[in-house]
């Protein structure tokens, strides 16, 4: 269940989806500056402030649905991941996508860092992994969670954890921490044919 809440309080209320539009929501954050939660599912950007769960739809995202919305107070805007595949090698991208508070697009921009294979697909809502964006003053953190990758000799399942400074001006990410299972050599990246 989605919940707002009132931290002064320390109390939380569910928020109403009438029409079960979030039961396969991508991206959760709350708009500090304004006091409201927003939240991505089925191709739109909806909304409810902290004191009225009530949801009210801001706008349409049509293809772009990101996965891990996150405010930034740093720029007064929203961000999120999406998946691209590049259409030629057949492997994907991840992209950094901006939006203002009301949910029109600024900017798509492919993210620039070391990713290995299957941190892309982990960020597809069938995904058996998933991934996180949090403000981190002028930057972002993102927490990406695989449980299993694809190599030449067939899928393998693995708990592996990478954390990432992203640098939203860039659209760059550094990876500055991975869990001791992540610390092997990376898997070789494979095309999605492959796999």
């Amino acid at each position: 269940d989605v919940c707002s809440s009132d931290l002064a309080g320390r109390s939380f209320q569910p928020v109403i989806d009438r029409n079960n539009e979030f039961q396969h929501s991508r991206g959760l954050t709350v708009d500090t500056r304004r006091g409201r939660l927003l939240i991505s599912a089925g191709g739109k950007l909806s909304s409810a402030w902290l004191d009225d769960p009530e949801i009210s739809s801001l706008a349409k995202l049509d293809k772009l649905n990101p996965a891990a919305l996150c405010y930034h107070a740093a720029d007064d805007s929203l961000y999120g991941l999406h998946p691209r595949n590049d259409g030629q090698t057949g492997l994907e991208t991840l992209w950094l996508i901006r939006f203002n508070v009301n949910g029109a697009l600024i900017s798509a921009r492919q993210l620039d860092g070391q990713f290995y294979n299957g941190m892309e697909r982990s960020t597809r809502p069938e995904s058996v992994g998933n991934v996180q964006l949090v403000s981190i003053g002028q930057h972002l953190a993102m927490v990406l969670n695989i449980r299993g990758f694809a190599t030449p000799a067939g899928p393998h399942w693995q708990h592996l954890t990478y954390i990432y400074r992203v640098d939203p001006v860039k659209a760059s990410a550094r990876l500055t921490w991975k869990n001791p299972a992540s610390r092997t050599a990376p898997p070789k990246r494979l095309p999605d044919s492959d796999l």
